[in-house]
């Protein structure tokens, strides 16, 4: 369903009361009439519908509705094993030869071609162009192979067990030991605490092939399939795709009963306490299973609603909660939504204080219990009624713009859980008409039918060095069954008692205008200094884009004051602004879709936000008191500290932690700026000198630039940047960036990590050194990176089995020096680092022989020029550009050209040079990862 972002934060669930009476509660939901759908006589559901956004893109999806949980014990695992195999060899593709037609097409593996398995369904995704039409064809011959024509290749089935093995050794870890542990509790007698998706190693490793092929024929099948296309083609001609690519496929003759597994019910709480050596804080979860609402009705609908806005005002009195320095919790949530199967899951979670699960658990329910006695307010409901009115009136307004991915979930579940889908201009119209209907009185009584003796869990994960402190099972469960007695009173709802902006502003006036018109901007500088670039557009309804640069950042304060100007504005956000503590602030925006937040960074300070048209003044408002009238509270301070502290007392035990903090100090030579965080950095930070370090670099707009993309005309957005922009205040100076001279070492540099008990490695390699910065250098160097990510997936992945993925990432930066970085990432088995490790270097060393296959360098080309020819129609790239284009000094005009130019100039002969050129094997920077046992052994 087109649910708003505002409603999907929960669903809540009771019973409809009065408020059924103004509508049929039995009607049922209409499917979206924008949609074709139907099944084919062999049973395969199709989904198609026309969307021209993108333009000339399409969304196909492959939907079977079979996953782990149909495994016997002898297939745990080869659900998701089909999956994988749907890449590596069908009737019409044979082994990689599907990916490289996609890519040559300009389809990105894994962004536009991808998959993923769960309990119950496996759905395959595939973006592709439409104005190409013979590639658009074809991507429904590969859906059709995926479905029926998968090879099977042997040889491919052993190379494809070490990518499993090793997508399932990328999760290890405290999280998912933790989890082995619970999960049995969590999923109480029920198949699905068996079958997660990743399945059994041993399994994987050792299965006979036919085991495999006997998970694809018995659960691949037309009555168990639908085909979802949505996007820029013609409805009816993608119909007789469909049917000529699906509709030969024959019935499976006594097909095996797709049985649906359920969560059994129990009457006696479920408790499990789990700690772990490696894991950093404390998590507590208390889950009220429920029967499953499946919103299919006007009634259903309703109910919807009621959990929606319940969810959003209890969640927002934990928030009030959460943001004292003496909260139990750091983190609380509640929420009820779609859980397993049968089930939803009424669901209490919080991330407790060291000593405090108690403390946490009994503050939860005793708002839940302070909704039960008295009540949400008048005030509190009509806030959440206007919030989410104005997600759906955003959604209604956007309905032209919608992408096409946005409908892509909502068919998926009406195909897999009966789920309605009736379209926007339904969803807005109910919800204008029935929404009032809601009381406080339906509400009010939500909290008592969340909670129940039955069907409880509670999970409790932990750092085992924290076991003795925690409570046993008996003394949550006393808690729970006692909460009923708790003294609480009614919640007082603090709300502001002013407007947001009161100061009268004249005017400034606009000294200069300049039209950049082969790209429509308009850039116009105000009185005090201010430079405003402009960028009107058409691609969404009401989105409008901001963001402010001034250069400077951290660069500009010595060390001692390094981490108050790092973590100035984070405090100032949680501090509400002007009169306003946060919390009034946040009430007081309540129905506005606007944000905007201040940033200081290591070159620049600044700010970045959006807003809908509607509420543009108000965004320049706060931008215009974040300036003039900050606010700093102390009490967010220390709330901020209380939780790096919990967070850092254990920070050491966790092997991704102790390797991406020595990962950043050896690139950064072990600046002290840099070291990782510590409880006394934390203790030590002086709310003063944040205070001082924001004043300072907010205190002259003179040399800021402001940049706006998006749903406006000039005429009436020019009244307000010259009422806000144009009266911040200015005193002229001039300043820049500080160079710190900090930079990576020189020379080869190996650093090994021992940190773990996991068989698990991490391995970042990288090159860099000096150079003289050049525009089509860097982008050349990008080029390059993308066809050596290409030759490593295909190396280490496809041929070795070793990796389930590699990364290359590239830059040449200008500022604060000249430098390049080229780095290769990738996780593997401790046993195979040096082998990996040797075909990474095998393979730079190929690309500085010969530069990359030509083969390879049309693939990249042609994905950049998809993935631009859909930038170009977006907001956010705009933005980028002329942001981007000022902080380095260039004319935005000329962007397009030099897109098109780097592609034209470049050549295996030119990225052969440059990778002789950064490829430097005498400076380069080494660090892997390894479990601690590694170095007990002396290997």
């Amino acid at each position: 369903m087109n649910v708003s972002r505002t409603i999907l934060t929960g669903l809540f669930g009771l019973g409809v009361s009065f408020a059924l009476q103004a509508q049929d509660p039995g009607k049922e939901l209409p499917l979206n009439p924008e949609v074709s759908t139907g099944t084919l006589s062999n049973g395969l559901t199709y989904y198609i519908q026309h969307n021209e956004k993108p333009e000339n893109r399409a969304e196909l999806r492959l939907v079977v509705k079979a996953g782990s949980i149909l495994e016997n014990d002898a297939q745990q695992g080869l659900a998701h094993f089909v999956e994988h195999m749907a890449f590596n060899g069908t009737k019409n593709f044979s082994k990689n030869e599907l990916i490289n037609f996609l890519e040559r097409s300009g389809v990105r593996f894994g962004a536009h071609l991808n998959a993923y398995t769960s309990f119950d369904e496996t759905v395959y995704m595939l973006s592709l162009p439409t104005d190409t039409v013979e590639v658009f064809k074809t991507g429904f011959q590969v859906l059709e192979d995926w479905a029926h024509n998968l090879s099977f290749n042997p040889e491919e089935i052993e190379k494809e067990r070490g990518v499993v093995l090793e997508e399932w050794r990328l999760r290890l870890g405290a999280a998912q030991r933790m989890q082995q542990q619970y999960f049995p509790t969590l999923l109480y007698q029920s198949r699905y605490a068996d079958r997660l998706p990743i399945g059994k190693p041993e399994i994987i490793e050792n299965f006979e092939h036919p085991e495999l092929i006997s998970f694809y024929k018995d659960w691949y099948r037309p009555g168990l399939m639908a085909v979802i296309a949505v996007g820029d083609f013609d409805v009816a001609a993608v119909e007789a795709l469909i049917k000529k690519h699906f509709g030969s496929i024959s019935p499976v003759q006594s097909p095996r009963d797709r049985t649906e597994y359920t969560l059994p019910d129990h009457t006696e709480p479920q408790v499990s306490i789990v700690t772990d050596k490696e894991a950093q804080y404390i998590q507590l979860s208390v889950y009220y299973k429920r029967p499953a609402v499946k919103v299919e009705t006007e009634a259903d609908y309703m109910k919807l609603l009621e959990r929606s806005l319940y969810n959003k005002m209890l969640n927002d009195r934990i928030n009030e909660i959460r943001q004292q320095p003496d909260a139990p919790f750091l983190f609380a949530v509640s929420s009820v939504s779609a859980f397993i199967s049968n089930k939803d899951a009424y669901v209490l979670a919080s991330v407790p204080k060291e000593g405090q699960v108690r403390a946490a658990l009994t503050t939860l329910l005793k708002e839940n219990l302070r909704v039960q006695r008295f009540g949400f307010t008048p005030t509190e409901l009509e806030r959440a009624k206007t919030d989410i009115l104005n997600s759906y009136e955003n959604s209604w307004s956007e309905r032209d713009k919608r992408e096409n991915r946005a409908f892509i979930d909502e068919y998926i579940n009406h195909f897999l859980k009966d789920e309605a889908s009736p379209g926007i201009e339904f969803e807005y119209a109910f919800v204008k008409e029935h929404l009032d209907e809601i009381g406080v009185e339906e509400l009010n009584t939500l909290a008592g039918s969340l909670i129940s003796d039955s069907n409880r869990v509670v999970i409790l994960t932990a750092p085992e060095n924290q076991k003795d402190s925690l409570p046993s099972e008996e003394e949550l469960l006393a808690i729970l069954n006692n909460s009923s007695g708790l003294e609480v009173s009614p919640y007082e709802d603090v709300v502001a008692d002013k407007p947001l902006f009161s100061e009268e502003l004249s005017p400034a006036k606009i000294v200069s205008r300049e039209q950049i018109e082969e790209i429509g901007v308009t850039k116009l500088e105000l009185e005090n200094g201010v430079e405003v670039f402009l960028k009107p557009t058409d691609f969404k309804n009401k989105e409008v884009l901001f963001r402010a640069y001034s250069p400077g950042g951290t660069s500009l304060y010595p060390d001692e004051d390094y981490l108050e100007a790092a973590n100035a504005t984070g405090i100032l956000t949680q501090s509400g602004i002007a009169g306003f503590e946060e919390k009034v602030l946040r009430k007081l925006l309540e129905g506005k879709t606007v944000g905007v937040a201040p940033y200081i960074s290591t070159l620049e300070e600044g700010f970045s936000g959006s807003a809908n048209i509607d509420d543009i003044e108000t965004l320049f408002q706060l931008t215009y008191l974040y300036f003039t009238q900050p606010r700093f509270d102390s009490d967010a301070l220390k709330t901020w500290q209380a939780r790096q502290l919990t967070f850092l007392q254990n920070k050491d035990k966790s092997p991704m932690s102790v390797y991406g903090d020595t990962l950043r100090s050896v690139m950064n030579s072990y600046a002290a700026r840099y070291a990782p965080l510590t409880p006394e950095m934390v203790r030590e930070l002086e709310f003063e000198r944040m205070q001082e370090v924001y004043a300072d670099r907010f205190a002259d707009a003179g040399d800021f630039a402001f940049f706006l993309v998006g749903s406006f005309d000039l005429d009436s957005i020019q009244p307000l940047l010259q009422t806000y922009l144009g009266n911040l205040p200015s005193s002229g100076r001039e300043e820049s960036w500080k160079n710190l001279n900090i930079s990576p070492p020189e020379g080869v540099i190996s650093k090994e990590v021992y940190k773990g008990s996991e068989p698990q490695s991490r391995v970042t390699l990288v090159f860099t050194g000096q150079t003289d910065y050049d525009r089509m250098k860097n982008a050349q160097l990008a080029i390059l990176g993308e066809a050596l990510q290409i030759k490593l997936r295909e190396s280490l992945r496809e041929d070795a089995g070793g990796v389930y993925g590699v990364g290359v990432n590239t830059s040449i930066s200008k500022f604060p020096e000249e430098r390049y970085s080229v780095s290769v990432a990738f996780g593997c088995a401790p046993d195979n680092v040096e082998k990996l490790m040797g075909l990474v270097l095998q393979e730079i060393e190929k690309m500085k022989e010969s530069g990359p296959l030509q083969s390879d360098l049309d693939k990249v080309i042609a994905i950049r020029k998809r993935e631009h020819e859909t930038a170009l129609k977006e907001n956010g790239y705009w933005i980028s550009l002329l942001a981007g284009s000022y902080e380095m000094k260039r004319d935005p005009a000329a962007a397009q050209e030099f897109f098109e130019a780097s592609l034209q100039q470049v050549s295996p002969d030119n990225l052969k040079k440059l990778a002789g050129e950064y490829f430097d094997k005498s400076n380069y920077i080494k660090v892997v990862l390894y479990p601690e046992k590694e170095k007990l052994s002396g290997n």
